[in-house]
Formats: C-alpha cells, sequence, structure tokens
C-alpha cells in the first residue's frame, strides 16, 4: 500500500477545492482534459514520429481508454467532452505563467499527459520506457518513503494515477476544458492544478529522466527498438483489457 508518511502532504492531503480565478483563461500547472493519446509521447521518444492512431486518441484503440470516462464519472470527477462527442484525458499544462486564452486554437501549449493504464498499479507492471518516465500521483499504492511522486490541489480523486514525464505538444483546440472536480460539495467551476512550485519541480523532473534514458541508449544501442517492442505488445494486450 503507499506510504502515508512519504511526505507531509501523504499524510495530509489537500481538499480544499481549486476554483479559477479567470474562468475563460488557463494558466500553467492547470490540469485539463486533452485529445491526445498517452502513446504519443513514448512513440515520440522511441521512433520520432507520433503513433498510428494519435488521431483516435480518445477513441477505443487509446490504452487506458476504455470505459474510461465512465469511470473516471464514478471517482468523482469529469472528462471534458468536445464537439464529437470525444472524452479527453487529464494532463498538466506546463505553459510559461502568462496565462493562455480558450479561443487560441493554434497556440502551441507543453503538457505532460495522465493515464492509469488500464489500472496497472505497480511499476513492476508496467514497460520498461514507462517505468522510467512514470510518477505515481498520491493517492497511488507504488508510492514509496522518500519516493518521487507529484499532488494535486486539492488532491487527486482517481487512485493509482500515473503521470508521463515526457512532455508533448498539442493545439490550444485539444485542450477540451479543465478537468472538472465533481466531488460532493465541490463548488461550481471547481477543477485541479498542480502548484507552482511543483510545476517547476516536474520541469526539471522531465529533463533529468530525459538525459538519464538517453545515457541509457548510449549505452545499450538497441534500447529503443526493444523497448518499443515492449510497449507494443502490452498496448496490445491491453487492447482487450475493459476498465
Amino acid at each position: 500500500m503507499h506510504s502515508q508518511n512519504a511526505c507531509a502532504e501523504c499524510a495530509q492531503p489537500c481538499s480544499t477545492p481549486y476554483v479559477p480565478q479567470h474562468a475563460d483563461y488557463y494558466d500553467f500547472g492547470d490540469i485539463c482534459s486533452v485529445l491526445e493519446s498517452p502513446s504519443t509521447p513514448v512513440y515520440l521518444l522511441l521512433t520520432g514520429k507520433p503513433p498510428p492512431s494519435r488521431d483516435a486518441s480518445a477513441s477505443k484503440l487509446s490504452w487506458g481508454t476504455l470505459g474510461f470516462a465512465k469511470w473516471i464519472r464514478s471517482q468523482g470527477a469529469s472528462t471534458g467532452v468536445d464537439e464529437h462527442g470525444r472524452n479527453g484525458r487529464p494532463a498538466v499544462l506546463l505553459a510559461p505563467p502568462d496565462m493562455l486564452q480558450d479561443d487560441s486554437a493554434t497556440a502551441d501549449v507543453e503538457v505532460c499527459l495522465m493515464a492509469t493504464f488500464d489500472r496497472t498499479e505497480t511499476f513492476r507492471c508496467l514497460p520498461q520506457v514507462l517505468r522510467h518516465f512514470c510518477i505515481p500521483i498520491y493517492p497511488h499504492v507504488d508510492i514509496l518513503p522518500n519516493g518521487t511522486h507529484s499532488h494535486a490541489v486539492p488532491s487527486w480523486p482517481i487512485a493509482n494515477t500515473w503521470l508521463i514525464a515526457l512532455p508533448v505538444h498539442c493545439k490550444m483546440d485539444q485542450v477540451v476544458g479543465r478537468w472538472r472536480d465533481e466531488r460532493a460539495g465541490s463548488p461550481a467551476g471547481a477543477s485541479f492544478r498542480f502548484r507552482d512550485n511543483d510545476v517547476s519541480r516536474l520541469v526539471a523532473l522531465c529533463r533529468r529522466r530525459r538525459w538519464s534514458w538517453e545515457t541509457l541508449c548510449e549505452q545499450d544501442p538497441t534500447l529503443r527498438e526493444k523497448s518499443l517492442k515492449e510497449y507494443k505488445v502490452r498496448h496490445s494486450a491491453a487492447g482487450d483489457i475493459r476498465a
């Protein structure tokens, strides 16, 4: 089970609702609903190209999306839905402090995606590339004392969620809206975010993880190929799982 003493906030998670001051603007650290596949950062890392199923990022081809929206709603949160009825997935905006307008459809924004990978709860069950880049978000069974992990504000309502510390760029028209906090008693417009200092630490962590990965690849020139093969096998197997 996750350690209640991994950090002070694990011992006393934040329960105060977060209501953005500017409903029509996003700020860095906001957790939004984004139409993007969790496979995209993995494929960009290993092949330099997005996955073939990128356009189906909110469809049944996306690992972890099967039954995802229905299950999410049962956990006290809500995905955003675009005009085509597609459900997004949570992602942390890594934009600069300058606020981003909702209607800047062509603006480029950097995000870190979040995923449950069909409720894969432990590092040992993830493929190697995800073991290297995934960060557990509290509450999570694989948070160890003094181990690297992240916290949302308020505390993320979906247990055993991973943050993929591989930033990807997307357009603002892929951002469906803020990830809505629909827990009982939450005020209208409530959402989730990462604190400013946590976003800064996340950006630094992403750089360190990328640097260490490139070092591993230099030591083993076959690592990218082997990792992609393993990821495809896991992804294919997960496609038959219903959340």
